[in-house]
């Protein structure tokens, strides 16, 4: 970020006219009707002192608690997905907010350092699967705006939505309805062809049959 007092020094084009004084040294040594285009052109370059901000990356989860995940293995899959997340978290490179759903989203849980990732896991531990129908479409919506609020607060970076779930029904969600985050579909034990291909398209991983 520019800043007159930071400890580094970065060259860029100039921006405006304004910026003469802060040309290279270089710039100066070219012909002068030569320099002048390259001013006027924006392609002549000026030296400008910055501080370097370190963002951590946005992983937001929603997790399906619908009746059926209680079947089985899924429950043991879907935590599987959460613990491979949160390595990140461990790492200290990313931010993870995780909730469950199913006809509708529930609480928010937040981890961001080694600590709250442990508890976490142990709140998803505790879960009661019990819950009814899967609403993934509108649920995935609801987590995208979310996100949207997150990144506007400018402290986080390159958002992804994992969604873990055992639902087949429609996704309405489009590429422009995610905007710049990654979505990440995995569909336990059943397959959802129009969430795993949308994660495709978005850049993620799109995984049924887990």
């Amino acid at each position: 970020l520019p800043d007159p007092e930071g400890d580094e020094v970065r060259v860029r084009p100039i921006a405006h006219l304004g910026e003469i004084n802060r040309l290279q040294k270089t710039e100066w040594a070219l012909p002068s009707v030569y320099r002048a285009y390259r001013i006027v052109s924006r392609t002549a370059m000026v030296r400008e002192r910055v501080h370097r901000e370190e963002k951590q990356q946005l992983l937001y989860m929603i997790i399906d608690c619908s009746g059926s995940m209680g079947d089985g293995q899924r429950i043991a899959k879907a935590g599987g997905v959460l613990m491979n997340r949160l390595k990140a978290v461990v790492a200290g490179e990313a931010q993870m907010f995780v909730r469950f759903f199913d006809s509708r989203c529930y609480e928010e849980h937040f981890a961001s350092t080694p600590a709250e990732a442990k508890e976490l896991i142990r709140r998803f531990e505790k879960k009661n699967f019990s819950g009814g129908s899967t609403n993934i479409d509108g649920c995935a919506r609801e987590a995208q705006a979310r996100i949207e609020e997150i990144v506007a607060e400018g402290k986080v970076t390159r958002p992804e939505l994992v969604v873990v779930t055992d639902g087949d029904d429609n996704v309405r969600l489009t590429t422009e309805d995610l905007r710049d985050t990654k979505l990440h579909a995995f569909v336990v034990e059943r397959s959802n062809a129009a969430l795993t291909d949308l994660a495709v398209k978005t850049g993620g991983v799109g995984i049924g049959n887990l």
